[in-house]
């Protein structure tokens, strides 16, 4: 009978030959899978990219799990977060409110105040933008006259020969 050291901490020893694929189970060091989004799959999910995902780990706002290649999962928190990072930046808020916002202390009511005074400030600004939109397609803003005072460059165009401005 041969057995894996004494027996005394083996369950069970082992009996007959040993076959390869027991060794080779008994060698591999398992991890736990990391269940979540990968960036792809999250980024589609809110409407973003991967690339916009990566720059808000790179500052801070985001920390997603990590597989053993290094390819990052996320978490239902971090779709979540990352939902909220992505509303806020489409109205303008800034990062660093944004980081203040994620980061911030207080209970839940306070931080739901907190986003409620980013998105009302962010609806005042979308407002005042559409106010001087209408206000320059109903040609009530000098727009036009300002734009034709302004240069306006043409591209060159190279041939074999000369160039043409």
């Amino acid at each position: 009978m041969r057995s894996w050291g004494s027996g005394a901490l083996d369950p069970e020893p082992i009996r007959g030959p040993i076959e390869w694929d027991e060794i080779e189970d008994f060698m591999t060091v398992r991890t736990p899978a990391i269940e979540g989004y990968r960036i792809t799959e999250l980024a589609d999910l809110i409407e973003t990219t991967p690339r916009a995902l990566r720059y808000y780990e790179n500052i801070g706002l985001l920390q997603p799990m990590r597989t053993a290649s290094g390819g990052r999962r996320y978490a239902r928190h971090h779709h979540e977060t990352a939902q909220v990072i992505v509303l806020l930046r489409r109205f303008d808020v800034g990062i660093e409110e944004i980081r203040a916002f994620l980061h911030g202390s207080g209970d839940e009511h306070e931080r739901a105040r907190c986003l409620r005074r980013l998105l009302e400030r962010a609806g005042r600004d979308l407002a005042s933008r559409l106010e001087d939109i209408r206000s320059i397609l109903d040609g009530d803003a000098d727009v036009a006259t300002n734009l034709r005072a302004w240069p306006i460059s043409r591209p060159t165009v190279l041939s074999a020969s000369k160039s043409v401005a």
